[in-house]
């Protein structure tokens, strides 16, 4: 019969007590009075902002800053080239780039323009 070495025997042990969960470690008595670990339950998802849509063709310079995040100048020039039939109007009439048209293109909407 072939003896193993005790440091091989004691390795061996060492790896199999290091991989047990800290419970199983414990005594029958003790792993039944410990406490079980608590899951904190998962908080649930914020529900996304509602998209606040605003009329190109009758909004005020504040409202077209606020809603479309957007700079005084840019509120100024939409304002300026109004009478806009579709949103892509922006873009094809080069009131804004469209990378900015893309950044806010669901929060416009076009009504009937004032006379």
């Amino acid at each position: 019969m072939t003896r193993i070495p005790t440091t091989l025997i004691t390795i061996s042990v060492w790896l199999l007590l290091s991989a047990l969960p800290a419970q199983a470690l414990l005594t029958p008595a003790l792993a039944a009075s410990a406490p079980p670990a608590a899951a904190a339950p998962a908080a649930p998802k914020p529900a996304p902002p509602a998209v606040v849509k605003v009329d190109i063709n009758s909004a005020s310079e504040q409202a077209l800053m606020k809603a479309l995040e957007i700079d005084a100048a840019d509120a100024k020039l939409i304002i300026k080239k109004r009478r806009y039939e579709s949103a892509q109007d922006l873009v094809t009439r080069k009131v804004l780039s469209f990378k900015k048209f893309k950044a806010i293109k669901d929060r416009v909407t076009v009504g009937a323009a004032p006379a």
